[in-house]
């Protein structure tokens, strides 16, 4: 549902129910946008800020967001982003700086599919620092999913932790909803092939997703350098139902 709206057709509260097949209420999402006023931002409907609180099916607030966008390109992509996340109390949990990288020009940018996304986490005070990553992204289906993805872990120095390359493999109605059928992850010391070491490989599948998004069932199979399975692991997960 939409209210509040600007002069300029921008709805500045929006509500998000999200339901199962028989129509029950998974989560609600209660959304409040920002705009600079009287900017060209405004007149085109790309956000200031963006606060979300979810909320349960009992109307619960689980946690909340606060997103603020910047630089903007030509297609509506924010290149820049801040996320405070919040719990259920509003205390500060961590934020995020992300800066995204597009093809400039290609089809890719315009459909939003970014081809790099540098995350930095901090502690509540913004400037202890908690983690760093680099994430590429290469052959996207049509439904916006990555099949190539490389990871690359970073220290407070930027110094390089590790580094991953994962292949996802997605199929019929799970492609729609971007819940993989299983995803290849091979992690190294470096990137550099000629002087990188192995560390691990493994392959995760999943099977029977739930209403949230959530795999009840995984098989890891962790492999040898030159490919051999060295073990496997059946995982079968529960959750509190509707919680």
């Amino acid at each position: 549902t939409y209210s509040d709206y600007d002069d300029y057709g921008n709805a500045w509260n929006q509500t998000i129910t999200k339901k199962d097949s028989g129509g029950l209420t998974l989560d609600v999402k209660v959304i409040t946008n920002t705009y600079a006023q009287g900017t060209v931002d405004q007149h085109k409907g790309l956000v200031q800020t963006s606060t979300v609180v979810s909320k349960d099916d009992n109307g619960v607030i689980v946690e909340s967001q606060v997103t603020a966008y910047s630089n903007y390109d030509n297609y509506g992509n924010a290149c820049n982003q801040t996320v405070t996340r919040k719990d259920s109390g509003g205390v500060t949990l961590d934020i995020k700086t992300i800066v995204t990288t597009y093809t400039q020009g290609s089809v890719n940018q315009a459909r939003g599919f970014a081809d790099s996304i540098a995350t930095t986490t901090y502690m509540p005070d913004g400037t202890t620092f908690v983690s760093g990553q680099m994430v590429t992204y290469a052959s996207y289906d049509n439904y916006g999913n990555a099949f190539n993805q490389t990871i690359t872990r970073k220290d407070s120095s930027g110094a390089t932790i590790d580094y991953k390359e994962s292949v996802s493999v997605y199929s019929g109605i799970n492609q729609h909803k971007s819940q993989a059928d299983s995803t290849d992850v091979t992690t190294y010391t470096a990137k550099d092939p000629a002087t990188r070491l192995f560390i691990e490989r493994q392959t995760i599948t999943y099977s029977n997703y739930d209403n949230y998004g959530n795999a009840w069932n995984q098989t890891i199979t962790r492999k040898d350098s030159g490919g051999l399975t060295l073990d496997v692991k059946v995982i079968t997960n529960t959750y509190a139902q509707g919680t």
